[in-house]
């Protein structure tokens, strides 16, 4: 290979064409951090940079760059050739061309030769395409040929074997059907339960069996006419019935597959409504071109196709629906062709509809539009830069101002590069989250040093203050009423709550925290109406900037301060949760939850999540509407309807709930590890109130409970060694005071056996001390001195010795 160029994807990177992949990452980094634009670098030169690490970095896109030198994607048409054409072999040098007259596929032929080409059925359909030889389109009667074609001579329902692998040679020589191809590989459906494998034609080799098949295919087709039996070899095959029925059969992998020419002809799953008696799906735009599809059903071959009885129909024109069949007429339905009934612009969202009659029978065939119909195209403007155009270098001076030096930047700024977080947007979903996307914890996991405490809550209010300036500037500001208009078209109220202070007073804060600036007052006996409310209790004035407390809960000797008027409109949490902290739903309706710019179903759609995804919520609407956080881009969002059912899922409060009954099964062991294991989980999940309190307390009682018994036990043991029978029966008395029935147990026992150790010692010691007296009666020095000695061996004091030896003596 030459040396690359400067201009080349490696000649940008300074590395060699041979490089390893860990080798240009760790050039990529070094020129990225130098090269930045927040530190001075030029913009083009960064993306320059950014697209040839992209390039290289992949190793498809590595590999095509290598062989055509090419950094760009393919287009749309390129896409569909290369994948449905596959990887054939060019005709050689000496050999002719095939007359144009013979080209089978449009795009073999030149462009003066397709003149007037629409867009109805599409040269792109995958499966039944209109026009006919002479125009340049593939007729469906040559589908099943063109795919033998393109995958090298095989069929659907070919048996085939193995050969050639190298990675894995157990597969070698076993047999296996053909099921689908996708671009250029079979889908092979191994005998055996050896399940489904993607392999290329040239790990393929017909069977005996197989290789019959393509004579008998050649054949020309009878005429399709509906009054004429199918041929015998046909009527032999599993035939798919003539019609679908809207029943729990075409749901899942068995539903309606929709090919349409907005995706090259893919086949796609509709979704079935049982109640509705439907099939529906959603086409998305991406230009202002019409798009055309086709419905088929479950199973492979041809002969499924739902279609109409002519060329771009829509239902604005009456046409009939036909099928199931092979649709030889490659007719299909088009969205777009009719710009009085519906344009076709980009963005423009249309729902398919199947429509099933009371026998379960296809009706007919509808779709509406889900956005509003623009009046215009929107002329093209600037975006405004995100954050108003602030750099995180920025962000991180006004935040610390110790940070002001330009060597302190830089070194931050470096740190933060090592976890990859290298512009302000992610700084601030980083300094904002909890766990192990915390900033704190992604230096720990590299080996940086973290943050200190006090620079951490500089950055988190600095990162709320930025947030919030963000969520304004990008809230859609409402539109002004048009002079003239009747004010009947106003959107009706959102729904509030009516509050009265039931306390002395009642402070208005800017921020719904005890710390928030004050911007106002109510006294005892005023009502207002609030529009929100947060997690942690406190209510949004409506129509007014503030916030107001509901219940101060013994904080500052204060009690309730606010009480609802008249009928409480229902929450999503009635109760107040222990913090402020977002809760996170998540999306249990399928396919979409709507999002809206204010909680009331008339308010217009602001966009939608789909059915798994997960949002988080900083306060709650009434009506059972939540707000979404401004990094998940705000709005609001139902999370229960009457005709619909649940909508969203409060995930944080099913974890709260489990650890809730953690913490009250650790209290009921009366176990302080366990406890102190719970507490520390109900924190982290947010769990606060009385259950907290109450097993912290009961915690700090069992610590003290522990170091209490380990006290008794130490000196339990101290007493039974050196045969103190006071002190043991101290110990003993206290572990009866305190409850440590166990302990108390092993103390009695401990004291039982001293007492029992001390008699048997001093009846032994009676019998040496009644030998020494009747050796000093004797008055014979060798018996007196060997019972002495046997005294002094027997444990006897010297004390008692020497009494006994002196009375016995003295009355001799």
């Amino acid at each position: 290979m030459d040396e690359p160029g400067e201009d080349s994807c490696y000649g940008i990177l300074g590395v060699d064409p041979s490089a390893s992949s860990s080798e240009i990452r760790q050039a990529y980094r070094k020129l990225a951090l130098a090269k930045h634009p927040d530190r001075g670098g030029d913009p083009a030169e960064f993306a320059r940079l950014s697209k040839a690490y992209e390039v290289l970095s992949d190793a498809k896109a590595r590999a095509k760059y290598d062989e055509t030198g090419r950094t760009s994607k393919l287009t749309a048409e390129e896409e569909f050739i290369e994948a449905f054409r596959g990887k054939r072999e060019e005709p050689a040098a000496d050999r002719e061309p095939p007359p144009e007259a013979s080209r089978r596929f449009a795009w073999e032929r030149p462009e003066r030769e397709r003149p007037g080409q629409r867009r109805s059925g599409g040269v792109h359909s995958f499966s039944a395409n209109v026009g006919s030889r002479a125009e340049g389109y593939i007729r469906t009667d040559n589908l099943a040929s063109a795919v033998r074609e393109a995958g090298d001579g095989f069929s659907v329902g070919s048996r085939v074997r193995v050969v050639g692998l190298q990675q894995q040679p157990q597969l070698n020589n076993v047999l296996g059907v053909l099921v689908k191809f996708h671009g250029d590989r079979w889908q092979v459906r191994l005998e055996g339960g050896m399940g489904d494998k993607l392999l290329r034609a040239k790990n393929l080799e017909p069977t005996e069996s197989a290789r019959a098949q393509p004579e008998r295919e050649k054949r020309p087709p009878m005429p399709h006419k509906q009054h004429e039996r199918p041929e015998p070899e046909r009527s032999a095959r599993l035939r798919q019935p003539d019609y679908f029925r809207a029943d729990e059969r075409l749901a899942g992998e068995n539903s309606l597959q929709i090919c349409g020419s907005w995706n090259h002809w893919r086949p796609q799953a509709m979704v079935l409504e049982p109640k509705r008696r439907c099939h529906k799906f959603t086409v998305t735009f991406a230009s202002g071109a019409p798009e055309s599809f086709q419905i088929f059903g479950p199973g492979e071959g041809p002969e499924r196709c739902l279609h109409p009885d002519r060329g771009d129909a829509s239902p604005f024109e009456f046409h009939r629906l036909m099928g199931p069949d092979e649709n030889r007429a490659g007719h299909s339905w088009t969205i777009g062709a009719h710009p009085e009934d519906d344009q076709a612009v980009a963005g423009a969202r249309f729902e398919v509809i199947l429509v099933y009659a009371a026998n379960g029978r296809p009706d007919r065939l509808d779709w509406v539009r889900l956005n509003a119909r623009p009046e215009a195209p929107p002329a093209p403007v600037a975006r405004p830069k995100p954050y108003g155009g602030l750099t995180m270098s920025a962000f991180l001076m006004a935040a610390k101002s110790d940070w002001s030096q330009k060597d302190d930047i830089t070194s931050v700024c470096e740190r933060l590069a090592k976890i990859t977080v290298t512009d302000l947007g992610g700084l601030l979903r980083a300094v904002q989250s909890d766990g192990s996307a915390n900033v704190n914890q992604r230096f720990k996991s590299v080996g940086e040093k973290v943050f200190t405490d006090q620079t951490m809550r500089l950055l988190r209010d600095h990162a709320k203050r930025v947030s919030d300036q963000e969520a304004k500037r990008l809230a859609p500001q409402p539109k002004p009423a048009a002079k003239g208009k009747a004010f009947s078209a106003k959107l009706p109220p959102l729904p509030s709550q009516e509050y009265q202070v039931v306390h002395d007073f009642a402070f208005v804060r800017l921020e719904p925290n005890l710390l928030g600036s004050i911007c106002g007052k109510k006294l005892k006996g005023d009502t207002f109406r609030a529009s929100e409310e947060t997690w942690d209790g406190w209510v949004k004035l409506q129509g007014q900037p503030g916030y107001v407390i509901k219940d101060m809960a013994g904080k500052q000797n204060i009690g309730q301060v606010l009480a609802g008027i008249g009928r409480c409109l229902p929450l999503v949490m009635e109760e107040v949760q222990g913090s402020d902290a977002p809760l996170v739903f998540e999306v249990v309706y399928q396919p979409f939850v709507a999002v809206r710019i204010g909680p009331d179903k008339t308010r217009p759609l602001q966009g939608t999540r789909k059915f798994g995804d997960k949002v988080r919520a900083v306060g709650q609407a009434y009506g059972g509407w939540i707000r979404l956080c401004a990094e998940d881009g705000g709005g609001y969002m139902l999370t229960a309807d009457q005709e619909l059912g649940q909508l969203l899922k409060c995930r944080t409060l099913e974890e709260r709930k489990g650890q809730v009954a953690a913490l009250q099964s650790a209290s009921r062991q009366r176990d302080p590890a366990a406890l102190a294991e719970a507490v520390q989980g109900a924190k982290k999940c947010g769990v606060g109130g009385a259950e907290l309190e109450a097993a912290e307390v009961q915690l700090r009682r069992l610590k003290q409970r522990e170091a209490l018994r380990k006290e008794l036990v130490q000196r339990a043991a101290a007493a039974k060694e050196e045969g103190r029978e006071d002190r043991l029966r101290k110990c003993l008395q206290e572990a009866e005071e305190e409850g440590l029935e166990q302990e108390r147990q092993a103390m009695q026992q401990a004291l039982d056996t001293l007492v029992a150790s001390k008699a048997e010692t001093q009846r032994e010691h009676d019998v040496l001390l009644e030998q020494l007296a009747q050796a000093a009666a004797s008055g014979d020095v060798a018996e007196i001195k060997a019972a002495r000695n046997a005294a002094k061996a027997g444990g006897v004091p010297m004390k008692e010795i020497a009494r006994i030896f002196a009375l016995n003596q003295g009355g001799a």
